[in-house]
């Protein structure tokens, strides 16, 4: 499980594919669930708002990529509140507007995923079949990066930033040359590395 598809999770590679980054929150499900409550409620699904003790599945990235698709074309999440606490009752209680154009496939497609009971929710093969995805005939053409990208980046350079925000670019450590960490108290030695010397 992903866990975290939003996004700023989702870079585009210098040939124009799509990256996934921040698994910091993903899960390898050695079982088919998990019981945490991570991520970004704009993009968490209903039953990991619950807290009811529930479990949960993959399903929660199928309502993530929902949301996800939802955005792309309205320009904002599915569900939106001024006020932050307020986030997790919409998600769980009202439906999605659809007052912006979009294909009825596409509609389909996102009101599938964003169905409040993760049981009506598709599977990951579903997903495939819906008629929005009608013209892909080769998947595994596009999962092994065979399919030109309809967009490709200019980049200057490999290490070419300029599409970052400079306050991460041009991000100066605290720290100097001259700091020793060894001699800086805040945090507990709790690997002994003092009491070793």
């Amino acid at each position: 499980m992903m866990h975290s598809l939003k996004p700023e999770n989702i870079l585009i590679d210098e040939k124009g594919y799509i990256k996934l980054t921040d698994f910091g929150l993903s899960k390898i499900l050695l079982q088919d669930r998990t019981e945490q409550v991570e991520g970004t409620f704009e993009y968490l699904a209903p039953e990991i708002l619950n807290q009811n003790g529930d479990d949960y599945d993959y399903k929660v990235d199928c309502w993530s990529l929902g949301c996800l698709l939802y955005e792309l074309i309205a320009e904002h999440p599915p569900f939106m509140s001024e006020y932050r606490d307020q986030l997790p009752n919409l998600i769980k209680t009202t439906q999605p507007k659809f007052n912006f154009p979009l294909s009825d496939e596409l509609k389909d497609l996102i009101t599938s995923l964003l169905q409040k009971d993760p049981k009506k929710r598709p599977s990951l093969a579903e997903i495939k079949g819906f008629s929005f995805f009608k013209n892909v005939k080769d998947w595994e053409s596009y999962l092994s990066y065979r399919v030109v990208p309809p967009f490709l980046p200019i980049f200057h350079q490999c290490e070419d930033f300029w599409r970052f925000d400079p306050g991460f670019t041009q991000y100066k450590e605290s720290g100097d040359a001259n700091y020793d960490s060894d001699k800086d108290n805040k945090f507990p030695d709790i690997f002994g590395k003092n009491s070793q010397q």
